[in-house]
């Protein structure tokens, strides 16, 4: 074929069209016509923004933490404490989010950036995760305490290797120690992180000491702290000396009348008295030979309640017929001794009852039951008459009373339903506290702490101030009757055992 030269010109003009179209196509192309939609607008100069989740703390376990940046990214980051860089041989990069990053227990700083499309980078972050996953350990430096006594005090040392927040706790759950069993103190410490350290120390009461063949209803103790009288159908005679070797056993039985009630004491401690309601007689007990040296029949009738004065010269005593007897016992005065000086008339409803003297001597407190009535009498024993008659709204029982040292305060528990222990202030007879329920109570030596049973098979340990319970016992039966030794040391207490059917004699340790 033969090319004319306009052909030719035509041929050079179509190539040249065909290639403008194709560098215009080409062109199109480079530019950004119609391509990715997510290529960054022009003019970004703004650098991505990256979190961490969770952010850096405390933690008591091993974290999982996602990076998440606001835009489209790639995350760099690295967990050795240095900075990450892109290509760095420390550093990781994905892009975002980028999850699971693991961060083990102990300390980890995780530092990291974004990089955008438009190629814009956020300054390095940081984030600092410490993982404590060790739960404190509680120690008890000084070893397994001592048994204590009832109202001792003892230190139990204990230390965590942690700082943090701690609860302890007896038994568990806040429970008084028993003479039953051995309690654990607990002691729980939760650190920073929130990880739960604990532990347990035994700690336990001295143990009581049941004296056996005793299965007393009254109890007294001599004023030398030697021995214990346990009136029964008979007096039992315990040694209570420490050190001794019959120590907390019968040393003696002594017979007396019928059904005896109440014993009394001299200063001396040589010679004890002890009614006895149905024989209508008082036996005298030379306590040195622990043998009946006298058994008195002045008129009375059914005598019940008898208390000494503390110099030793009179005992007074309830009587059926409606008085308080007055029983010369001073052996210095001839004729008189053992002879009723003084009848005193109280309630004509006027029964039996149980009397205390205060140690100064002052006043005899009586709390008596009669026929259809009830009463607290207090009686001036200088001139042999009653001059608080009753004490203002107590009833009274033909029960327990006791008196504080300091001869301020009179204790008595009114039975029958509440069972109410009532401290009544004998300056003026006013009833300052009283508290329910109350049963077999005793005064510590120093007034701080009376001891009283309960209707459960507690003893109560009680503030004499303002008659509050500090705290309750466990002594496996109720307590009847309780007396405290002179020295404080111990109590005697009579539990009845249901198990039984029985009174038992037990020795409560209070020091």
């Amino acid at each position: 074929m033969t090319l004319t030269r306009s052909t030719l010109d035509h041929l050079i003009r179509y190539l040249g069209l065909s290639a403008i179209f194709l560098f215009g196509f080409i062109s199109v192309l480079g530019s950004g016509g119609g391509g990715d939609s997510t290529a960054p607008p022009p003019g970004d100069t703004t650098p991505p923004i990256t979190i961490a989740n969770p952010a850096g703390g405390l933690f008591n376990a091993t974290q999982q933490v996602t990076l998440t940046s606001n835009e489209v990214a790639t995350i760099y980051y690295s967990t050795d404490g240095n900075d990450p860089s892109v290509g760095g041989a420390n550093t990781t990069s994905g892009n975002s989010p980028i999850a699971n990053i693991s961060i083990p227990a102990g300390t980890t700083v995780l530092k990291f950036f974004a990089k955008d499309q438009a190629h814009n980078s956020e300054i390095v972050k940081t984030e600092t995760y410490i993982i404590d996953v060790v739960a404190p350990t509680v120690t008890f430096p000084g070893g397994t305490p001592s048994p204590i006594g009832l109202l001792s005090q003892s230190t139990v040392s204990w230390q965590s290797d942690e700082d943090g927040d701690y609860v302890i706790e007896l038994g568990g759950n806040g429970r008084q120690l028993s003479f039953l069993t051995a309690i654990d103190i607990w002691v729980y410490v939760t650190d920073a992180a929130g990880n739960d350290g604990a532990n347990s120390q035994s700690v336990s009461l001295k143990a009581f000491t049941l004296v056996p063949t005793v299965t007393p209803d009254r109890l007294l103790i001599n004023h030398a702290g030697t021995r214990l009288y346990a009136l029964e159908n008979t007096v039992k005679v315990i040694d209570i000396e420490a050190g001794s070797g019959d120590y907390n056993s019968v040393v003696s039985t002594i017979t007396v009348g019928n059904d005896p009630k109440e014993m009394a004491i001299t200063p001396d401690d040589a010679r004890l008295y002890v009614t006895n309601s149905q024989s209508d007689s008082i036996s005298v007990i030379a306590t040195s030979s622990n043998t009946v040296t006298d058994t008195l029949t002045p008129s009375m009738s059914v005598p019940h309640g008898i208390a000494i004065t503390p110099d030793g010269t009179r005992a007074y005593f309830t009587d059926y017929d409606g008085f308080v007897r007055v029983l010369n016992v001073d052996p210095g005065s001839g004729a008189l001794y053992h002879t009723v000086i003084d009848n005193i008339i109280m309630n004509p409803l006027f029964l039996a009852g149980e009397i205390a003297i205060t140690p100064d001597g002052s006043v005899a407190i009586v709390n008596w039951q009669g026929i259809i009535a009830t009463g607290v009498d207090v009686i001036d024993t200088t001139f042999n008459i009653p001059i608080a008659t009753p004490v203002p709204v107590i009833s009274g029982s033909g029960n327990e009373v006791i008196t504080s040292s300091d001869s301020q305060y009179a204790y008595v528990i009114v039975y029958g339903g509440t069972n109410a222990l009532k401290k009544i202030d004998l300056s003026d007879y006013s009833i300052p506290n009283e508290y329910t329920y109350a049963i077999g109570m005793s005064l510590t030596p120093d007034d701080l702490v009376l001891l009283a049973g309960t209707s459960t098979n507690d003893i109560n340990i009680i503030n004499s101030t303002d008659l509050s319970v500090l705290g309750s016992v466990p002594v496996g039966g109720v307590i009847y009757r309780s007396v405290i030794t002179p020295d404080g040391n111990n109590a005697y207490v009579n539990r009845y055992n249901s198990n039984t059917s029985t009174y038992e004699l037990l020795m409560l340790p209070l020091h």
